[in-house]
C-alpha cells in the first residue's frame, strides 16, 4: 500500500489541474485509510476547490463526503455533519 501511495504522489507533481482530480481523490482516500488524516483532508480540498472551479456539482458532493468520512475517522462527529 505504501508503494502506490508514492506511485500516486509522484503522479500528482506537475499534472493539469483538473485532468488528475480523480487521482488526489482516490489518494486522499487512501489516506483516509491509512490514518494519514491531515494529508487526506489537504487533498480533499484541492479537489474540492477544482470541482469548484469547474463548476462541477457531483463531484462537489463526492468530495464533501469524502471529507466528512476524514472527520469521521478523527471522530469529530459534528464537523463530519457540518461539512468538516
Amino acid at each position: 500500500a505504501r508503494s502506490a501511495v508514492r506511485c500516486l504522489r509522484r503522479l500528482r507533481v506537475g499534472t493539469r489541474r483538473g485532468g488528475h482530480v480523480h487521482r488526489r481523490n482516490n489518494l486522499g482516500s487512501v489516506d483516509t485509510n491509512l490514518g494519514n488524516f491531515d494529508s487526506a483532508r489537504a487533498l480533499q480540498e484541492e479537489c474540492l476547490e477544482i470541482h469548484r472551479d469547474l463548476g462541477n456539482r457531483p463531484g462537489i458532493a463526492l468530495t464533501l463526503h469524502n471529507m466528512a468520512i476524514v472527520e469521521r475517522y478523527r471522530g469529530n462527529y459534528e464537523g463530519a455533519l457540518s461539512g468538516g
